[in-house]
């Protein structure tokens, strides 16, 4: 039904973004509750019904909210979603880690954008917990995280020598950014990302 419901929208020319990502994201919520049931089959049932029920609840009070300021509905659902993904990562046997894990954390940066919430650092906690210094650089340059979110959790990264390397390269960068943006300043424009890949020792290759 779903899935005809986004074909129809499409054939009317409407984009249908927002309504995908908010599939993907009650079937992975809805799948990772529905996992926790240890109940009878009739039992079961019911319970599979309250759990739909309450999942399309959560996301129709997220759509619904009028308050473009109040965002309590979309930060839990966004919860919810993240402990979904990491359920599905696990059970999958999915190095937390790496390169598709990065992926899948994809359908959270999604939703934080439909609702203005700060960018989900899940993945990236994953990744300074586990001293994955490469991984965490390449997907929050990726995404453009905002420098302020990367500092708050560099602290979680074991070596106190990366730590103090990715919080000079993230201040530096954050210091050209602004002054790129400043009128008034002589300096001439520069590529910010690629004075990051030098300052880590890797090198941009251009066509």
């Amino acid at each position: 039904v779903a899935t005809a419901c986004v074909a129809f929208m499409e054939m009317l020319g409407y984009d249908t973004t927002k309504m995908r990502i908010h599939i993907q994201t009650a079937s992975l919520i809805y799948q990772h509750w529905q996992s926790q049931l240890i109940s009878h089959i009739e039992i079961r049932k019911q319970q599979e019904q309250r759990l739909a029920k309450e999942v399309s609840q959560a996301l129709l009070s997220c759509v619904r909210n009028k308050n473009p300021d109040d965002r309590t509905f979309a930060a839990q659902v966004l919860a919810q979603l993240e402990d979904a993904i990491h359920w599905q990562l696990e059970k999958q046997r999915v190095k937390l880690t790496s390169l598709e894990a990065g992926e899948r954390w994809m359908l959270a940066l999604m939703f934080c954008q439909c609702y203005d919430l700060p960018l989900s650092l899940a993945f990236l906690v994953e990744c300074a917990t586990q001293d994955d210094w490469l991984t965490f650089v390449l997907f929050s340059e990726m995404h453009n995280y905002p420098p302020h979110q990367l500092l708050g959790i560099l602290p979680l990264l074991p070596s106190a020598h990366i730590r103090e390397h990715l919080q000079y390269v993230i201040t530096c960068t954050t210091s050209l950014t602004e002054a790129k943006g400043n009128k008034g300043s002589p300096m001439k424009s520069r590529d910010i990302r690629a004075q990051l890949y030098s300052k880590i020792g890797l090198q941009k290759k251009y066509k």
